[in-house]
């Protein structure tokens, strides 16, 4: 990773994303682009002031943070996340990323469009960060759903953050299940297992080709539940305290659903942790 934007809009809950990317630059020793966006609906007579007054608060809040970083400061007037995607491509982002800003309440956050716009149409990850944490993430969860994305997701998050320890997530559902009676458990049996031999035989395909260029021993668990795949990654984060949760945008057991409106409300606008969302 060479180069990291962080788009902020400096409100309260700001610094949390900052310090995130402060230090996810400092690791990697990457460049790193610190973005506000002034909105062109504000009135034009202010933007100077507004660009000072933005600078001035960047410098205070990186402030003795940015030893050993690259970084730089970019004011920008436009609609929000048109300006961060539009950045994102300027500055050759390997990474965006972006806070949980000004947030009112469950499913209301004024920032909430912005985030979900810059990751419908952005070509490279973007973390969302919702905890305030000065260390590397040590749990990390990431959704699997057998497919090329899902496998992507995987391979960015073990390069990313190979000292980590990953829980590999499947729901899987069985919508009859309950109806036909007792011999549906066998069949649900049978299911799970078949779910159990395609993760073992992707996992062993990802770490092999992962392990030739690095000769890196990963902790990584499988784990499958019947559910949809809110539910079980909700649960999930809750039982084994996860700190960042990695989510491709395609699949075709339910997480290609996941940035309809309702469920990115849901986990990207009032996430239980950290989104990782790659495409």
């Amino acid at each position: 990773m060479k180069s990291i934007l962080i788009a902020t809009d400096l409100s309260v809950r700001s610094d949390r994303a900052l310090q995130r990317a402060l230090n996810l630059a400092k690791n990697y020793k990457a460049k790193l682009t610190i973005l506000y966006v002034i909105d062109e609906d504000s009135p034009e007579i202010l933007h100077k002031d507004l660009s000072k007054l933005a600078k001035k608060e960047i410098f205070e809040a990186v402030d003795g943070k940015t030893k050993n970083v690259d970084y730089k400061i970019e004011i920008a007037t436009g609609i929000p996340h048109i300006k961060i995607l539009q950045t994102a491509l300027k500055i050759k982002a390997d990474m965006v990323v972006i806070g949980l800003h000004r947030h009112t309440n469950k499913g209301n956050s004024m920032m909430g469009s912005v985030i979900e716009r810059v990751i419908k149409n952005s070509l490279k990850p973007v973390l969302v960060v919702r905890e305030r944490s000065e260390s590397e993430y040590k749990k990390i969860l990431v959704a699997f759903d057998f497919n090329s994305h899902s496998k992507n997701s995987l391979k960015l998050a073990l390069n990313l953050f190979p000292d980590a320890n990953f829980t590999l997530m499947h729901g899987y559902h069985m919508p009859l299940l309950g109806i036909m009676g007792a011999s549906n458990s066998a069949l649900e049996d049978e299911h799970k297992k078949d779910c159990e031999n395609e993760m073992n035989d992707t996992l062993k395909e990802v770490i092999k080709n992962l392990s030739k260029a690095s000769k890196k021993s990963y902790k990584i668990t499988n784990k499958l539940e019947n559910g949809s795949i809110i539910d079980v990654l909700n649960k999930e984060v809750l039982y084994s305290k996860a700190q960042l949760m990695v989510i491709g945008t395609h699949g075709r057991s339910g997480i290609s659903r996941m940035l309809s409106v309702n469920v990115a409300e849901t986990f990207l606008i009032d996430p239980p942790c950290d989104v990782l969302v790659t495409f």
